[in-house]
């Protein structure tokens, strides 16, 4: 760190210069060190033999599964303890703290067995130096750090969950304040309970997607399901070669083997290992190891798109989007959103790339993951990414802008969309606009529309445009027809078009006063029969 020294210590320095040099220092303390051990001292025994030491390796540029492990090179974890992830850095937090990292546990040097895993484009890769205590197989968790989950309740002024009372009626004061009211019903009280029930139920096993237990032993490589039961794994390859005391092991597994992810790239994961000697595995939270992987680790295809939304959802939500994916199936994410106002939170799956259009080298497509966005691809590399939030905005404050039309002009690809009138808890009302984008053959994006001085705020309002989109605007009413003219006392119609300019390269405004449109009749209602 760079730092501004005050210019009392610079005015030090210089009469130090002008003065006599100091004493000689003192010789360096010299302190006695223990004699290092011989070669023929035997390593102090372990003291748990049934734990496993863990490790995070590259992968042998050339694996032959025969249980050999000559390939491989050392197996023995780094003598330095990997560091912890920093959830604030990952897409699970806004509002709502993710689960934090527990240190690692115990993983030492002289374990009776040793693991090592590695990771590549296409599969999961385990090698194993089992010893005495092992012999009968290990139980193996692999995991990552579990997301934030939304909490439930009553939602509140400025887009805050206040939390169930289930005893006592809920009453709203105000700015996000409730009181207590009178006593609910038994009935309501109960009602409360089970939704609270229902809900830990659902962050239980949601959490428990972002862990993965194994079982290897001489029968071969198996998952355990949630009731401890073993399961078969499709794809998995697996190879073991006895040894005098214990056995060696090599594994392949497809990428389905891993848990839920919340980091892209993945440089981190969370490892335990244990001897199998219980019929379940029993593994307390403190046992699991933060390993860092040698090298970052994605997945194809789209892993530069799948990592850009990460990056670009990191400090720019209101809620926490909950946002992860599964290795193996890399064409979707997940996230996490509230349904029902805020008494329900659901897990919902979206496909992480469509492409839109090409011009030459260029392509564009739409990411939805949490909230959409814009990818801008030159030559087969993203160059861009785009949203519709606004400056300053998060991208969950409302909802998303409506593509209106993708397509070739006047030698740029075009993106027009439409931001309806909308209302946040978290933020207020929206006015409607109009946005448009030209992306270049070389894959450059730039604004298309010249401001106009339009209203800031409707009344009532319809949006307008072309079959070709040639121009767009709106038109409704308003008391405040622009910038320069004070709220009026009566409402005044505004109609504000864009319309193309080819020698101009924009989609110039204009701004004129309409009669005030008529407002649309409410549907009568329905009379019941």
């Amino acid at each position: 760190m760079n730092r501004t020294l005050p210019r009392t210590t610079l005015l030090l320095f210089f009469l130090g210069a002008c003065t006599s040099p100091p004493p000689p220092r003192p010789p360096p303390l010299e302190i006695a060190l223990p004699p290092a051990a011989s070669a023929g001292d035997a390593p102090s025994p372990p003291s748990d033999p049934a734990l496993v030491s863990v490790a995070a390796v590259r992968a042998p540029l050339k694996l032959v599964l025969d249980g050999d492990l000559g390939e491989w090179g050392s197996l023995l974890p780094a003598r330095e303890r990997a560091p912890l992830p920093t959830p604030e850095k990952l897409p699970t937090t806004a509002n709502q703290e993710p689960e934090q990292p527990l240190p690692s546990g115990p993983n030492p040097l002289n374990a009776a067995s040793h693991l090592a895993l590695a990771i590549t484009g296409d599969a999961l890769l385990i090698a194993a130096d089992l010893g005495e205590p092992a012999r009968e197989g290990i139980w193996l968790g692999i995991g990552s750090l579990a997301p934030a989950v939304l909490p439930v309740g009553e939602m509140s002024r400025g887009g805050f969950v206040q939390p169930f009372d289930c005893d006592f009626e809920q009453i709203y004061v105000g700015e996000g304040t409730f009181t207590k009211g009178k006593p609910n019903p038994p009935e309501v009280v109960a009602a409360c309970h089970g939704l609270l029930a229902r809900h830990a139920e659902f962050v239980a096993k949601h959490r428990a997607r972002f862990a993965r237990m194994l079982k290897i032993d001489r029968q071969g490589v198996h998952g355990v399901a949630a009731d401890g039961s073993l399961v078969s794994i499709e794809g998995a390859k697996y190879a073991l070669k006895p040894a005098a005391k214990g056995a060696t092991v090599e594994i392949a597994l497809p990428l389905t083997a891993l848990p839920r992810l919340v980091e892209a790239p993945i440089t981190t994961l969370r490892l335990v290992a244990r001897a199998a000697t219980t019929p379940r595995p029993e593994i307390t939270p403190e046992q699991w190891v933060w390993v860092l992987l040698p090298e970052a680790a994605s997945f194809e295809p789209y892993g530069e798109i799948r990592a850009r939304s990460f990056e670009l959802l990191n400090g720019h939500t209101y809620y926490a989007a909950g946002m992860s994916y599964q290795p193996g199936d890399p064409l979707h994410v997940e996230s996490l959103h509230h349904a029902d106002g805020a008494s329900l939170v659901a897990a919902q799956e979206e496909a992480l790339y469509k492409k839109l259009t090409t011009l030459g080298d260029v392509e564009i497509g739409e990411v939805s993951a949490y909230a959409p966005w814009l990818a801008v691809f030159a030559k087969g590399k993203l160059v861009g990414s785009y949203n519709d939030a606004g400056e300053g905005m998060n991208v969950d404050d409302f909802p998303p802008s409506v593509r209106k039309g993708v397509f070739p002009r006047d030698g740029n690809l075009h993106v027009i969309s439409f931001s309806g009138r909308a209302s946040s808890d978290c933020c207020g009302m929206r006015q409607p606009f109009w946005s448009a984008l030209t992306i270049a053959p070389d894959g450059s994006a730039s604004g298309a529309m010249e401001g106009v001085d339009s209203p800031m705020f409707w009344d009532e309002v319809e949006e307008l445009a072309s079959p070709d989109l040639d121009s767009f605007g709106l038109r409704g009413s308003t008391w405040s027809p622009d910038s320069k003219t004070s709220m009026l006392k009566d409402l005044v119609g505004v109609e504000v078009t864009w319309k193309w300019d080819a020698s101009r390269k924009k989609y110039l405004g204009s701004a004129r006063r309409i009669a005030v449109p008529k407002k649309p009749k409410a549907p009568k209602p329905k009379k019941k029969k």
